[in-house]
């Protein structure tokens, strides 16, 4: 069962993300909750403030070398690559960690987990391997997917910049709607190697607001591994 979950948000009508403030750690632009209950009351106020907000699984996380991290029972589950991945990316982060930049950190921790695990699975299993073959294809796939969310999230991010002054939050609120119902509409054209592997995400009403397509803008091309990689990324 989940132990774990992150929130994040963002402003309503900007691709801006709220951040919190940690001793030691700096600043961080979403927040971690091992109890339930304290992260519904923590999102319920973000939401009266008029954020949009998305709490979510957090799929491993790292301690930044202070303690030793935990494997999880619900990694087991992942896929061989996908497993080697998500380890090699939280020991990244134990070995090396800059404060006050999320973005560098989860960059870095990304890159070296991909190449960590087509090194595994190279070694592992072999070039010619279905574990090796499947996460070839899932790369493939999910490059061809952070292409389009991002393309739709310059988009979208143009489209908040250029409101004029005297629009009313109603409109606003219509036009950013529209926007994401023309996006779902569109992403049911997209082929993959691995038919349909995002459609279930994206067509899920709770994840389609400003924090999903905020990852895609503003060098956050990554992994998010701390939220989306599990729901999205890994189906």
């Amino acid at each position: 069962k989940p132990i774990l979950w992150m929130l994040t948000a963002c402003e309503p009508f900007e691709l801006k993300a709220k951040e919190w403030e940690f001793p030691l750690l700096g600043t961080f632009s979403y927040k971690g909750f091992f109890d339930t209950t304290k992260a519904l009351t923590a999102l319920g106020q973000l939401k009266k403030e008029g954020y949009d907000v998305d709490l979510g699984e957090v799929s491993g996380w790292s301690t930044l070398g202070w303690l030793k991290d935990p494997i999880l029972s619900s990694m087991l589950y992942k896929k061989e690559g996908n497993l080697a991945n998500l380890i090699i990316h939280e020991l990244t982060h134990g070995t090396l960690y800059v404060k006050n930049n999320v973005d560098y950190n989860e960059n870095l921790a990304s890159f070296v987990g991909d190449q960590g695990a087509l090194r595994f699975l190279k070694y592992k299993y072999g070039i010619d391997s279905k574990q090796y073959t499947e996460y070839v294809h899932f790369k493939t796939d999910y490059k061809k997917f952070v292409t389009i969310v991002l393309k739709a999230s310059l988009h979208l991010d143009r489209t908040y910049k250029a409101f004029p002054k005297d629009i009313t939050n109603v409109k606003k609120l219509e036009v950013k709607q529209q926007f994401i119902a023309d996006f779902k509409q569109s992403f049911d054209t997209i082929s993959f190697l691995k038919p349909k592997r995002f459609e279930k995400s994206v067509q899920q009403d709770s994840l389609m607001n400003n924090t999903f397509f905020l990852h895609f803008v503003s060098n956050r091309v990554r992994f998010y591994r701390h939220n989306y990689l599990k729901r999205i990324y890994f189906l």
